[in-house]
């Protein structure tokens, strides 16, 4: 008597199966973390080579500035890599040329393979190297009149330095009355318009080529709500004002000192007149909105110096780049290019 044997293979199968299943997910895994991976070395790359560039445009303005340095690349890379807590170091070398940047950040990897669990940080390195003098006062538009105008005694002193003027009208530079300027160079893409009791030292070279923005790469300061409204400080008044947002400017005809930190003169004047004083180290301003005008006047006294680190590293005056400049009057012709 003969008897049939059977064998059931289904579970087999399905064992077989899941195996197979999770092969696949695996090897499909780890060609999912290192692709992403790949990406993410390439993007912050890029930010590595931005931090370099925006770096070494600082170095443009001050030869020395190696805290100004790293703030700047690191300002650069916290406003582009918003996760993998990026870390950034920038130095300068090559006998002050050059500036060499590291970034790195925690990978982001999404599957628990060998490709994901043996991921290490992710890192970049740039360098760029830095040419041209050191320049400390730069208008840049091409086409305003008086792009740097100076008038009533007042004085400009930078003698290790530069002073530009993008514009090509023949007032591009504009030095009236008994104002003096003193620096390493001078040069205006237009014209020079002064007065006869001119005192501007070296005479300036007139027809130059514009300059690029050597803060091109620099953030500017996030804007929040306002802190105070057309703050101002009373003639005779003493007082220790706070970083914030000064909406409707600030007006000082006492004496004020400014406490560490970022100043957002927002639709408004920084005015300092009638015998005030502004005073304050590791302070800076940055002027946005609607008539946000730097207007210091005679008798008036500043002794500031700008922020060590932050938006604001190196930088006592920093101007929204949206903000478009407001002429005062003046003759009909003053616009024309110069010849």
């Amino acid at each position: 008597m003969s008897r049939a044997i059977s064998t059931d293979r289904k579970g087999n199968m399905a064992i077989m199966a899941m195996g197979t299943l999770a092969v696949v997910t695996l090897v499909a895994g780890g060609v999912v973390d290192y692709a992403s991976l790949a990406s993410q070395n390439q993007n912050l790359q890029s930010v590595a080579d931005a931090a370099a560039l925006g770096a070494a445009r600082e170095m443009t303005i001050s030869k020395n500035a190696r805290e100004q340095v790293q703030a700047v690349a690191s300002a650069i890379v916290e406003s582009n890599v918003t996760t993998g807590n990026p870390k950034t170091k920038a130095s300068i070398i090559d006998k002050g040329h050059a500036v060499e940047v590291f970034v790195t950040a925690d990978p982001k990897v999404y599957f628990a393979g060998p490709v994901g669990a043996n991921a290490g940080p992710v890192t970049a390195r740039a360098v760029a190297e830095v040419s041209g003098s050191a320049v400390c006062m730069i208008g840049l538009d091409t086409k305003a009149k008086k792009t740097l105008s100076m008038r009533k005694k007042s004085m400009i002193t930078a003698t290790g330095c530069a002073i530009y003027s993008n514009s090509t009208a023949k007032d591009g530079i504009s030095i009236e009355d008994n104002a003096e300027v003193n620096a390493g160079f001078i040069c205006s893409a237009g014209g020079v318009k002064t007065s006869k009791k001119l005192m501007l030292d070296p005479a300036p070279i007139t027809d130059c080529p514009p300059i690029n923005d050597p803060l091109i790469g620099r953030p500017q300061p996030a804007i929040g709500a306002c802190d105070f409204n057309k703050k101002k400080v009373a003639k005779g008044a003493v007082e220790t004002l706070s970083p914030g947002v000064y909406c409707g400017g600030l007006d000082v005809q006492g004496n004020a000192t400014l406490a560490g930190g970022v100043y957002i003169i927002k639709d408004g004047n920084l005015t300092v007149d009638d015998g005030g004083s502004l005073t304050g180290d590791d302070a800076g301003f940055f002027l946005t909105g609607k008539d946000a005008l730097i207007n210091f006047e005679r008798a008036s006294t500043i002794a500031l110096k700008a922020p060590r680190s932050g938006p604001l590293a190196g930088l006592l005056f920093f101007e929204d780049r949206t903000v478009e400049a407001i002429l005062d009057g003046g003759d009909d012709d003053d616009d024309d290019p110069a010849p």
